[in-house]
């Protein structure tokens, strides 16, 4: 369940619920929108990436893969955004977000597994369309990066963003298709059930929403998929929305 051991002895003594994430993160919206599902209280560790100091050595000691978010729970580190809300979701009081069927279940899973599937594409359009005049590296800013991280895929694809090519025009079509497919594919479960997973606002939808708010601040064209954009603007009135999306925007 992303729970590691990380080499910070300090993480490993704090107490109560902690959370290293940045706020145009999708993966951190998703962490932030559970907490706020479940009520849960937590201590502000704020990344700022456009400082890098995802990349630096001491939160490198935290989270190995120098990416955020990453949840300290007592002393309990876990990564990987869809991992960290299954986490909150099974320790934490509050409202219940993982559906009691088994078939419903499975949906879940199921919606979970594609949102990590297409973490690399949103990554790509991300950089692409929203914040390509601000991510792009110099070359030392690589050579730092490449003296303390081990993440070999964030490594390339910053070395591939950074240079004077861009990204390859092939990736980013190929990002956008995959979307389009993804989001088809919510379209027509909509057409059968209030929610990803059934008639209950669950983890699905956790792991969605941000993605597609995402999608829609670079303009991608929602608008053809009529029960998604119903099914977004129902997130957009939640509180949780606000609060844990717009709110870091």
């Amino acid at each position: 369940m992303g729970i590691i051991v990380p080499k910070s002895k300090a993480v490993q003594e704090l107490q109560g619920v902690h959370l290293y994430h940045h706020g145009m993160s999708q993966c951190s919206q998703r962490v932030r929108i559970a907490l706020e599902e479940k009520q849960v209280p937590w201590v502000d560790h704020t990344i700022d990436l456009l400082k890098a100091e995802h990349l630096k050595e001491d939160y490198g000691s935290i989270n190995p893969n120098n990416v955020v978010p990453t949840l300290v729970h007592n002393g309990t580190v876990i990564v990987e955004s869809t991992d960290i809300i299954t986490y909150i979701d099974t320790n934490f009081e509050g409202p219940v977000l993982m559906p009691s069927s088994v078939e419903a279940r499975e949906r879940v899973a199921l919606w979970l597994g594609q949102s990590n599937a297409l973490k690399s594409a949103i990554r790509t359009l991300s950089h692409e369309f929203l914040f390509k005049p601000v991510a792009k590296k110099s070359d030392a800013e690589l050579r730092a990066m490449r003296a303390t991280v081990t993440n070999t895929d964030l490594l390339d694809f910053h070395t591939a963003f950074s240079s004077s090519a861009g990204l390859d025009d092939q990736l980013i079509r190929r990002a956008i298709k995959e979307f389009d497919e993804v989001f088809a594919s919510i379209n027509n479960s909509l057409t059968t059930h209030s929610w990803l997973a059934g008639e209950d606002f669950s983890l699905a939808e956790i792991s969605w929403m941000g993605d597609v708010h995402r999608l829609m601040l670079m303009g991608f064209p929602v608008a053809r998929y009529p029960m998604l954009l119903s099914w977004m603007k129902r997130l957009q009135a939640r509180p949780s929305f606000q609060k844990a999306v717009l709110d870091y925007e």
